[in-house]
């Protein structure tokens, strides 16, 4: 019987998500773009986010 690992399963599911043009930042590069380590959200990639999916909705919203 193969034995199947979880880092298996996470390559797997990174593959899958990256094939639907998602992007993987691997632990160490989260650490590069995170102001504080204690921020689970990367503020300016979310920011990038919005403004690409949102252009016409203004800022101060």
């Amino acid at each position: 019987m193969t034995k199947i690992f979880e880092s298996d399963i996470e390559n797997i599911a990174i593959e899958l998500l990256e094939a639907q043009g998602y992007s993987y930042l691997t632990p160490e590069q989260c650490e590069q773009k995170r102001e504080n380590f204690a921020d689970v959200v990367l503020k300016s990639r979310q920011k990038n986010a919005i403004d690409t999916l949102t252009p016409k909705v203004p800022e101060h919203i």
